[in-house]
C-alpha cells in the first residue's frame, strides 16, 4: 500500500483529494496492525494534503474523516487536548460541507462524546450521545451499528452515574 501511495504521490498531483483518501486509508491499515506511530504520520501526511488542497477549494468531508482519525488516534494515546482540538476542526468541516443530520455528524460527536466522558466531562459528553442518537435514529434508525455503538457508550456513562437510560432510549437496548 506505501508503494501505491508513492506511486501515486509521483505519477499525481501531489494535492491531491486521491493522495489524501489512500493515505488516510494507509494509515487505518496501520492502525489495525497496531502500528500507531506510522498510522500517525500518514495522518498527518493525509491532513497536510487536505490542508494544501482546502485553501484552493471548498473543503472536503473526507478531510473530516482524516481529522476523526488522527483525533482518535491521539484520544487513545491519552493525548486529550490534542484530540479536543481536532475532534472540534472536524466538527468545522462538516458544518461547511455536511447537513447537520448526516451519520458522520453524529459519529464525530460520539467520538468527542467518548473523550468527555473519560475526561470527567459528563454533562457535555450526555448532551452529544444525545444528539449523535437523535441524529441516527433519523438518518440510520436504532438499529443501526454505529446507534447501537453510541448507545451502548452513553449507557456505560449513564451506569457510572449510576443513572439508566432515558425511556426513549432504552427501548433500542432491547
Amino acid at each position: 500500500m506505501w508503494r501505491l501511495c508513492s506511486i501515486m504521490w509521483q505519477s499525481t498531483h501531489q494535492h491531491s483529494p486521491h493522495v489524501a483518501r489512500t493515505l488516510n486509508n494507509l494509515a487505518l491499515l496501520y492502525q489495525d496492525q497496531e502500528r500507531r506511530e506510522e498510522a500517525e504520520a500518514v495522518l498527518r501526511q493525509a491532513l497536510q494534503v487536505w490542508t494544501e488542497l482546502f485553501a484552493h477549494r471548498r473543503a472536503d468531508p473526507d478531510m473530516a474523516k482524516t481529522l476523526n482519525n488522527l483525533a482518535k488516534l491521539c484520544r487513545d494515546q491519552g493525548r486529550m487536548a490534542e484530540a479536543e482540538d481536532l475532534f472540534l476542526r472536524a466538527q468545522e468541516v462538516q458544518a461547511r460541507v455536511l447537513l447537520p443530520d448526516h451519520p458522520d455528524v453524529a459519529q464525530t460527536l460520539s467520538e468527542l462524546a467518548l473523550l468527555y466522558a473519560s475526561t470527567g466531562r459528563s454533562e457535555e459528553a450526555e448532551s452529544l450521545y444525545v444528539f449523535a442518537l437523535e441524529i441516527f435514529e433519523q438518518a440510520l434508525g436504532p438499529g443501526h451499528q454505529r446507534a447501537s455503538q453510541t448507545l451502548a457508550r452513553y449507557q456505560a456513562l449513564l451506569v457510572s452515574q449510576k443513572r439508566t437510560l432515558p425511556p426513549r432510549f432504552a427501548t433500542w437496548a432491547q
